[in-house]
């Protein structure tokens, strides 16, 4: 748990959008990860003052398999999928919210790439989108662009001038597969060209899938491969979508890197509430 939570100061940028997709702010994100309590949990002091407000601390208990954030700012269980990936469900009760997470560190250690999804009830309220630097790196210059959050409300680029993760190109990298007890099953290479994208559960073959997009959204007809998903600033998705005739689900989770580079990616097959494996990985993008 201490290699993957990063001992140390950790400040970054967060883009925050409503459960519609439309860009409301930008928030600054920065927590404190203390040395192990004297009963080995770790304190986490964290403030975050953006479109809305959350500050406080909160205990993790490694369990072996998973996490549990023991409050009082967060309550909630956090299985780590991988040393370097942690997977979450939280409930913050000063703002009465829900949420469900994803963390990746990402290689060298020095950056995280996270997406939150704040949920009152089943409503979304708000995504996240996250990157973090530990203390004494600095984020990409020009990654941020100077955007008021009245003109891009209705952008989905966000003012970047593209929807990243749909941009013309490949990301291509490599992907960990691991089976239902996480244990890895092989490393795979990997591509998405656009919306047509190569997809298939561990163990089987993949499809390609073309996907209909209006930027804050994405879509597929009915075939082999069906679902949609949603887009949070062009640099972020979290979707479903069905492998017809597999009996296979699969949720999907990406982030992309400020600077437009890198991006952390996760699926997780299910049959039904069984879950039958997880890939993940860091996928680079290749211009055309």
């Amino acid at each position: 748990m201490t290699a993957f939570c990063g001992l140390g100061e950790w400040k970054g940028n967060a883009e925050v959008y409503d459960g519609a997709g439309r860009y409301l702010g930008s928030g600054v994100d920065q927590r404190h990860v203390r040395t192990p309590q004297e009963d080995g949990r770790l304190r986490i002091d964290l403030a975050f003052l953006g479109p809305f407000r959350l500050a406080g601390h909160y205990f993790i208990r490694d369990a072996g398999d998973y996490r549990v954030y023991e409050g009082p700012a967060n309550l909630g269980v956090a299985e780590a999928i991988a040393e370097d990936l942690v997977d979450a469900d939280h409930y913050w009760p000063a703002i009465g919210m829900s949420q469900r997470f994803f963390l990746m560190m990402m290689p060298g250690g020095q950056r995280q790439l996270s997406l939150a999804l704040l949920s009152r009830g089943e409503g979304l309220v708000y995504a996240v989108v996250g990157e973090n630097q530990r203390e004494g790196t600095c984020a990409p210059a020009g990654a941020l662009p100077s955007v008021a959050s009245v003109d891009v409300a209705d952008d989905p680029a966000t003012g970047r001038g593209a929807v990243l993760v749909h941009r013309p190109g490949t990301w291509r990298g490599a992907l960990t597969r691991r089976d239902a007890e996480l244990r890895v099953v092989e490393t795979v290479d990997h591509e998405e060209t656009r919306v047509l994208w190569r997809l298939g559960p561990v163990g089987q073959d993949a499809s390609v899938v073309e996907l209909r997009t209006d930027g804050f959204h994405a879509w597929s007809s009915a075939g082999s491969v069906a679902g949609s998903y949603s887009l949070f600033g062009g640099r972020a998705l979290a979707g479903t979508l069905q492998h017809v005739g597999r009996e296979v689900r699969e949720r999907r989770r990406d982030v992309v890197s400020l600077d437009g580079e890198e991006r952390a990616v996760v699926r997780q097959w299910f049959r039904g509430s069984k879950r039958l494996g997880v890939e993940h990985g860091v996928l680079r993008f290749e211009a055309r």
